[in-house]
């Protein structure tokens, strides 16, 4: 069967036998990740099951020194991302289920999946967009003009209406304006773990 792994970067479909304990988890990621090309001396990994088919990886730094360690935690960011997405990811299967009478059955099982790692991987392209903050910033608003959004994150508008919908925000043709919904109170009621 396939699990998905969610971890600081990205996204990733990882094929495991029925009934595998973490450790073999692990390793399967890190082998799909490219991880394992990483000396374990160098990192410890945390996997937390979601749910049975969803997993998140946390990778911190092995520190021996406790004032590096301290200096370290300065400069990583406080917010699991992986555990915040671990908790998203089921409301964006809602999403995706709502709007399956116009995508289809194999685009709904994919769509969440899909549009996580889409999100990230234009994220990392921006480089200059830290990814909580983002996320923050765009559900924090309970109505988006599209050309407001496009402009502020500087993509196109076709990025800004599929960044919304992938939320849960829906069009409202009287105002002219993306809103909420209740999906996207759900995603911004998510407490993200601290690393």
């Amino acid at each position: 069967m396939d699990v998905i792994v969610i971890d600081s970067e990205n996204i990733y479909v990882v094929p495991i036998s029925e009934n595998v304990g973490r450790d073999t988890t692990l390793e399967i990621y890190m082998r799909t990740s490219g991880e394992s090309l990483l000396s374990s001396e160098y990192y410890t990994y945390c996997i937390k099951k979601q749910s049975d088919n969803l997993y998140t990886i946390q990778r911190k730094f092995k520190v021996q020194d406790e004032s590096v360690e301290l200096a370290l935690n300065d400069l990583m960011p406080e917010i699991d991302i992986a555990s915040w997405w671990g908790q998203a990811y089921p409301i964006i299967e809602q999403i995706a289920g709502a709007t399956g009478a116009v995508t289809g059955v194999v685009a709904i099982t994919s769509a969440p999946f899909i549009f996580v790692k889409w999100v990230r991987k234009m994220l990392q392209l921006k480089n200059k967009i830290i990814e909580y903050p983002l996320i923050q910033y765009v559900l924090s608003k309970d109505t988006w003009n599209v050309s407001e959004l496009s402009e502020t994150l500087s993509i196109s508008n076709k990025q800004a209406k599929d960044l919304l919908k992938g939320f849960g925000f829906v069009w409202n043709a009287h105002k002219m304006l993306y809103i909420s919904t209740e999906n996207t109170e759900k995603l911004r009621a998510i407490n993200p773990e601290k690393l």
